[in-house]
């Protein structure tokens, strides 16, 4: 980590081969001690996965939404979207009226509407770390469709503690 921050002291570009090795919880703390101008410089030069990742790691107190103000719209959109929606909805709502706006105006109908449903609750609160994601599985599945649905789902929700059959 240190030999990347010195890295990115010279140059953004010269510190990526090393980056691609980095955890993003180990980003996450080289952009908490950046300045505005290179953390901003980092974050567009991730992939959105990577940076989506490393920005929902990084401490509260280090405003990781101040990285979403500050880069395009589109990109900070696609940010949001890869975000569990609790976290983009902890993230969006410190954003400044406008800069949500913009930002929200990018995001998928669907995903607009779980994180706005998140967004009227305090942080702190159950409705708050709650997420709006549910891993369903038809009651007519085997139990090999099932488990296949469970892999395939898993891969995009980043953690369940609950599959519920449902009646489709």
């Amino acid at each position: 980590i240190d030999r990347v921050r010195e890295m990115l002291a010279v140059s953004v570009e010269q510190a990526k081969p090393l980056l691609k090795k980095l955890h993003p919880s180990d980003i996450a703390r080289i952009l908490e001690d950046l300045q505005p101008a290179s953390r901003d410089a980092l974050v567009r030069m991730l992939p959105i996965e990577v940076a989506s990742e490393a920005i929902s790691e990084m401490d509260y107190e280090a405003n990781p939404e101040d990285i979403l103000a500050s880069i395009s719209p589109a990109r900070a959109a696609q940010i949001i979207e890869e975000l569990d929606p609790d976290d983009a909805a902890d993230l969006l709502a410190e954003l400044p009226a406008e800069d949500l706006r913009l930002i929200m105006a990018r995001i998928s109908d669907e995903e607009e509407e779980n994180i706005r449903q998140l967004m009227d609750y305090d942080a702190d609160s159950a409705g708050g770390i709650m997420t709006t994601e549910v891993l369903k599985i038809p009651a007519d599945f085997t139990k090999r469709q099932a488990l296949d649905r469970v892999v395939q789902i898993s891969e995009e929700m980043e953690g369940f503690y609950a599959i519920y059959i449902v009646d489709v």
